[in-house]
């Protein structure tokens, strides 16, 4: 949409692709489990148990951000004259995704070809 919509009728779309957001409603999930034992026994048991014991480590690293810190990104994206496509909310997130966005990380190259190509 945003290849198609934005040159046409100046709406701008900014996919925005934060890390890991640390919550109250994430600390109370993971309190219940801990709490019940709230996890069925299949095959997704260990994978899901994995990724709760790592879940301390991954706060130490700095992978969680605060809501705050995610709305202050939305919040500059909405207030940009020339917004991008995407974007990241963290140094983590940035470098979890480098393979996927290395290219284009803004995505206006990716914009500009579509545009190029497809509507002239």
């Amino acid at each position: 949409m945003a290849s198609y919509i934005t040159p046409a009728f100046g709406i701008h779309f900014t996919a925005v692709e934060p890390g890991g957001i640390a919550s109250e409603f994430a600390n109370t999930v993971l309190e219940q489990v801990e709490q019940t034992g709230g996890m069925l026994e299949d095959e997704y048991l260990p994978i899901l148990q994995k990724y709760i014991a790592g879940s301390q480590n991954r706060q130490e690293t700095g992978i969680y951000q605060t809501a705050d810190e995610v709305a202050a990104i939305v919040m500059k994206v909405m207030g940009s004259e020339h917004p991008p496509v995407r974007t990241r909310t963290s140094e983590w997130s940035e470098d979890f995704s480098k393979l996927k966005t290395g290219l284009d990380p803004d995505g206006l190259k990716q914009q500009s070809l579509v545009a190029e190509q497809f509507l002239k």
